[in-house]
């Protein structure tokens, strides 16, 4: 199986003997030359993914790219601003991968569908709820609290 960098952000050298890539996952057709030192940073290029500061996962390039997690967590975070008009839907993910500069096709990554986006509000929420908390309590303990 071969993803692409939407759905498997570390992309591994094959002995590839085609230019063109299929991700096995959302079908995204991408053309690459193999066996080529860039090869990972153009294959980035070709799916408008940027990296982030989560640390070098593949030790190959010295760069530092997403997890898949990291993406789904990206994508659902902009599909939240997509609810009130797509209601709680694959398509609200798809608009948030959408404007993430993201394929629509981005939503297989989510087994659950609309529930991993349900899911990632709630967790969000549950955050929050426990950042407040926290530093309600650290007032409390200082004695700043009303």
């Amino acid at each position: 199986m071969l993803y692409c960098v939407a759905c498997q952000p570390y992309f591994q050298h094959f002995p590839l003997h085609f230019v063109l890539l299929i991700c096995d996952r959302c079908f995204a057709l991408s053309s690459v030359l193999p066996h080529s030192s860039l090869l990972t940073k153009a294959y980035a290029t070709l799916v408008n993914v940027r990296t982030t500061d989560s640390g070098n996962q593949s030790g190959e390039h010295g760069e530092d790219y997403e997890t898949e997690e990291q993406l789904q967590a990206r994508i659902l975070t902009a599909a939240l601003e997509f609810v009130p008009q797509h209601s709680w839907t694959v398509e609200a993910i798809a608009a948030g991968a959408e404007t993430l500069g993201l394929s629509s096709a981005s939503t297989g990554m989510f087994n659950n569908g609309a529930g991993d986006l349900a899911l990632h509000f709630i967790a969000q929420c549950n955050a929050q709820l426990a950042e407040t908390l926290a530093e309600q309590n650290n007032q409390v303990q200082l004695g700043q609290a009303e």
